[in-house]
């Protein structure tokens, strides 16, 4: 889909959306743009009809992404960068011992990633996490908690390693 015909379908879009090719998006119009956002290549981008996805202005979205939304809400604030690869997700199945996945119901949270974070490629962003302003998400972490404002982080699970200077964020 081209950012054009994109633009249309969106619940609210900024200028300057620029949409790589082999995007795929379910449920546009429950999808808000901001300007000057780009969604790489072979992006994956779903929201569940109940779901809402807000992506402010200034967002870069990495190849080969996938942002998947149930019935909760994902944000993702301005300034934000997300690497090739990455999955943010606000819903899963449900953790029941003895129970086949596809019998269990949906466990959802909403996700929000604030202002000029970082996420590094190959991420992982489980449902119910806040990744503070500034943050730092290195490559190959899977975030199951609460990053802070401004901290380093990484690892399986991202563990808070250190924070940025004041003049980095």
């Amino acid at each position: 889909m081209n950012s054009w015909a994109l633009r249309r379908k969106l619940r609210a879009s900024g200028k300057y959306l620029f949409v790589g090719k082999r995007v795929t998006i379910t449920n546009p119009q429950r999808i808000t743009v901001g300007n000057s956002v780009v969604i790489g290549n072979d992006t994956t981008i779903t929201c569940d009809p109940g779901g809402q996805i807000t992506i402010g202005d200034s967002v870069f979205i990495g190849r080969g992404c996938t942002l998947a939304c149930g019935e909760e809400e994902l944000v993702i604030e301005a300034g934000a960068g997300i690497g090739a690869y990455s999955s943010i997700r606000n819903a899963d199945h449900g953790t029941v011992a003895g129970e086949h996945f596809a019998d269990s119901k949906p466990v959802q949270a909403p996700v929000r990633i604030g202002r000029n974070v970082l996420i590094g490629d190959r991420c992982g962003v489980l449902r119910g996490v806040t990744i503070g302003e500034g943050a730092v998400v290195s490559a190959n972490s899977l975030v199951t908690s609460d990053i802070p404002p401004a901290a380093f982080a990484m690892g399986v699970p991202a563990r808070v390693m250190g924070g940025r200077k004041q003049a980095d964020v």
